[in-house]
C-alpha cells in the first residue's frame, strides 16, 4: 500500500490518497476515505490529454497518469451520494411508487433494527426496482438531517424528501378537508376519515418541528444514534450488492431508460424495455410482437420507438459495467427497433401513394 499527500483545490483542503499498485500499475485506491476504482489508461494520446486537462480543472496534482485516474474517479465518488438520491427520486416520481417504496422502506428498517432477515423481492422488474428504491431511500434518510430522515421515510406526495415544501402544501389547503386528506392519504397509519385527519393536522401543519414529530410518531419512526446509522448503512450496502449481483442487468437497464426517458417514463415503457433486453426469444418478429402487445400503434411510433432508439444508442456508448446487457444484444435490439421504424415509414408512404392513386383514377374511395 502506498500513500501520497496531494495538494488539491477541491474544498481548499489537503487530500490524502491511498492506492494499491502491482507491477507499477495502480489497481484501486481511495482519496479522503472514498473508495475509487482504477481504470486502465489506453495508449491513446487523446485520452492522456483529456486526463491532463481534467487534472488542471480539478486542481489535483498526481505523480503519474495512473494515480490521476484515481483522482478523476474520486470526483465521481464524491457525487455518488447525490446521484443515489436523484435515482430514487427519479424512480418514485416517474413510476409513481412513493407509498409502496416508503412502506417497504419502513418494514426493512424495522427488520434491520431487530436484526431479522429481510423480505425478499419478487422477480418482476417493478418488485426489484421497488426493493432497491426502498434500500436507497433508507440510506438517503440516514445521511441527512432529522427532518430529512422523516421526510425520506414518509410517503410525501409531490415532494420526495422536502418536509418544508410538504408543510407549505398542507398550509395552502386552508380549510379544505378533502385536499388535506388527499395530501396525507398515502400514510397508511392515519385514519381514512378526512374530518379526523384534517383535525389532527389543523395546527400541526403550521409548525415544522411539530409536523416532523407528528409524522415520526404516527409512523413509529425510530431516533437513531450514529452507531446505529453506520451499522444499518453497512447492511444496506450488502443488500444492494447482493441485489446487483443477481439482478443488476435488469436494474441497470431500468436506470439507463429512466436517464433518457425523463418525464415520459412509466411502468409500461420500463417493462417493455426490460422484455426486449432479456427475452429468451430474439429477432424482429419477437421484438415487434412484444411491443405491439403492450402499446397502441400511435404510442409505439411516437413515443416507444424513438425513446428506445435513444436509450439503446446511449447504452452502446457506455462502459461495460454500465450497460444492461452485452453489446451484441444491444446492437441486435437496436437494429430491430430501427427496422420497425423503417417498416412503418414504408407502410405510411405506401398508404399515401395508394390513396392518391385511387383518387386520381377513381379506383379507391376517399
Amino acid at each position: 500500500m502506498k500513500t501520497s499527500d496531494q495538494s488539491s483545490l477541491i474544498g481548499a483542503a489537503r487530500s490524502s490518497a491511498t492506492y494499491v499498485a502491482r507491477n507499477n500499475q495502480v489497481l484501486r485506491g481511495s482519496l479522503d476515505g472514498a473508495t475509487v476504482r482504477y481504470q486502465p489508461i489506453e495508449e491513446d494520446i487523446d485520452d492522456k490529454l483529456e486526463i491532463e486537462y481534467q487534472r488542471k480543472i480539478i486542481g489535483l496534482e498526481a505523480p503519474d497518469l495512473n494515480l490521476m485516474r484515481i483522482a478523476l474517479n474520486y470526483q465521481t465518488a464524491k457525487t455518488q451520494k447525490g446521484t443515489a438520491k436523484s435515482e430514487v427520486e427519479q424512480f418514485i416520481r416517474t413510476l409513481g411508487n412513493s407509498k409502496a417504496s416508503a412502506d417497504l422502506a419502513k418494514k426493512i428498517l424495522q427488520k434491520f433494527l431487530r436484526d431479522e432477515p429481510l423480505p425478499r423481492p419478487g422477480k418482476s422488474l417493478m418488485d426489484l426496482a421497488n426493493f432497491q428504491s426502498a434500500l436507497q431511500r433508507i440510506n438517503a434518510a440516514l445521511e441527512g438531517t432529522d427532518e430529512e430522515f422523516v421526510a425520506w421515510m414518509s410517503p410525501l406526495k409531490y415532494e420526495v424528501h422536502d418536509l418544508m415544501s410538504f408543510a407549505q402544501k398542507l398550509q395552502n389547503a386552508g380549510d379544505d378537508k378533502t385536499q388535506i386528506h388527499s395530501l396525507l392519504e398515502d400514510f397508511s397509519e392515519l385514519p381514512d376519515d378526512k374530518e379526523e385527519v384534517a383535525k389532527e393536522f389543523a395546527t400541526t401543519r403550521f409548525d415544522l418541528s411539530k409536523l416532523k414529530r407528528k409524522l415520526r410518531d404516527v409512523q413509529n419512526l425510530p431516533v437513531l444514534d450514529d452507531h446505529a446509522k453506520t451499522s444499518i448503512k453497512e447492511k444496506i450496502q450488502d443488500e444492494i450488492s447482493e441485489l446487483q449481483a443477481i439482478h443488476g442487468s435488469h436494474l441497470q437497464g431500468l436506470k439507463n431508460l429512466l436517464d433518457k426517458a425523463g418525464g415520459m417514463a412509466n411502468r409500461e415503457l420500463a417493462e417493455s424495455y426490460d422484455t426486449l433486453l432479456h427475452s429468451p426469444t430474439t429477432g424482429f418478429t419477437s421484438t415487434a410482437e412484444a411491443l405491439l402487445a403492450k402499446h397502441s400503434d400511435n404510442v409505439l411510433i411516437e413515443t416507444v420507438i424513438p425513446l428506445f432508439e435513444k436509450t439503446l444508442s446511449h447504452e452502446l456508448q457506455l462502459s461495460d459495467e454500465l450497460r444492461s446487457v452485452d453489446k451484441e444484444r444491444l446492437f441486435a435490439t437496436l437494429s430491430d427497433i430501427q427496422n420497425m421504424r423503417i417498416l412503418k415509414t414504408i407502410i405510411e408512404k405506401t398508404n399515401i401513394f395508394l390513396s392518391s392513386f385511387g383518387r386520381m383514377y377513381g379506383i379507391f374511395s376517399k
